[in-house]
């Protein structure tokens, strides 16, 4: 036989368990309210936005297929070539190596998780390759230069540069030589792309924001 007490409206009896029951039943729902506040959000992805670049060929203009960010990409790579003292030969395999990785984009990659936190305009997949070169993490400098576009250069310049004759050499022997690449003549195919674009950027260029790509 239950013992009653008196809670509630009107005095109404209600048995001890049925209280012990009801007291359970908030802490759960409060636990339950806790646990779904105190959930992490996801991570951002930082997408860069978009731009128009503006070359001798007028505002938006693409050159041999590549416009906007892409082009500022180029232009950051040629800039950090002539900071090096690269000549001109260098550049254009630069552009046409970056061509090939990435199409000129910048890329996060899903393996890498704190590359999704920096500005980029794709996502890939491939080991832990970031970057308009598509870098892995083993002896290509930090995730930051990897994903900045001139400091990426810079470090696909070092390389270059330590390869003896590499100006005599095919472009597509060069860009091999320093990416390793699974696909080594790939590379030959951007090298009239890459001059155009080369070129355009070297004449003068000039981007403004235009919202999000």
């Amino acid at each position: 036989m239950y013992r009653r007490r008196r809670i509630g409206r009107g005095g109404q009896q209600v048995p001890d368990w049925a209280v012990v029951a009801g007291a359970l039943l908030v802490l759960l729902l409060a636990g339950r309210g806790v646990a779904e506040v105190a959930a992490p959000a996801p991570p951002p992805v930082a997408e860069a936005g978009g731009l128009v670049c503006t070359t001798a060929n007028g505002p938006g203009v693409p050159v041999a297929g590549f416009a906007g960010r892409q082009l500022a990409h180029a232009a950051a790579i040629v800039a950090a070539g002539k900071e090096m003292g690269v000549p001109e030969r260098g550049h254009v395999i630069a552009v046409a190596t970056a061509m090939q990785e990435s199409k000129l984009k910048m890329y996060a990659n899903r393996a890498v998780p704190a590359s999704m936190s920096l500005p980029h305009e794709a996502v890939g997949s491939d080991h832990d390759s970031t970057g308009l070169f598509q870098q892995r993490q083993r002896g290509w400098g930090t995730l930051a230069q990897r994903m900045e576009a001139r400091e990426s250069a810079r470090l696909f310049y070092a390389a270059l540069l330590r390869l003896p004759g590499w100006q005599s050499m095919p472009l597509t022997v060069a860009a091999q030589r320093v990416q390793i690449s699974a696909h080594p003549d790939r590379y030959a195919k951007w090298e009239d792309e890459a001059a155009q674009v080369v070129a355009a950027v070297s004449s003068g260029i000039a981007c403004t924001p235009t919202g999000r790509s």
